[in-house]
């Protein structure tokens, strides 16, 4: 699902802001409930170097996510105009970038939530060129263990894969 086009710059509570807007109307029950999931893991997220959830509004049409605004756009941006104009970036300045990035995925991974789509359109750079993951709804799963060997299972998957797996699985 793509919901590019239902993202708005806002004021909220005196600050600039983000809201991503997602039509709910026909919505079933477990699409609801997915949602409300993802609302769930979003509340949770708080670090640093991932892009805060504000506030949820439910509307008659939509479901409102209203999170934090990123003023220096998407790491792609940087990296275009990185190209374009042929700027300078020092060592330490991919050293810091690297960390952010690297500390927001330890933060998501330590509480077994899982990003599935990190690239850099959702990286965000905030005031000081710091990184920043957006947490890009409906590509974050929560992750859980099956058993005491902690064996990660995931609660979506693709089934192409998984039937590739159990073919190669089968003909070993």
């Amino acid at each position: 699902m793509n919901f590019s086009r239902n993202v708005f710059l806002c004021e909220h509570k005196n600050q600039r802001r983000v809201i991503k807007r997602i039509p709910c109307g026909g919505l079933n029950g477990k699409f609801y409930e997915y949602v409300m999931s993802e609302l769930k893991i979003l509340r949770f997220c708080n670090h640093p170097r991932i892009i805060k959830f504000h506030d949820f509004v439910l509307s008659n049409q939509y479901f409102n996510f209203i999170m934090e605004h990123a003023t220096n756009g998407s790491l792609r941006d940087f990296i275009s105009n990185y190209q374009r104009n042929r700027w300078k970036l020092s060592e330490n300045d991919l050293i810091i970038m690297f960390l952010d990035i690297a500390f927001g995925i330890k933060y998501l991974h330590t509480h077994n939530i899982i990003h599935r789509d990190l690239k850099p359109e959702n990286v965000l750079l905030v005031d000081d060129f710091r990184c920043k993951i957006c947490k890009k709804l409906f590509e974050v799963i929560k992750a859980f263990y099956i058993n005491s060997s902690h064996v990660l299972q995931l609660i979506l998957a693709f089934p192409r894969l998984l039937r590739t797996r159990r073919k190669q699985i089968i003909k070993l």
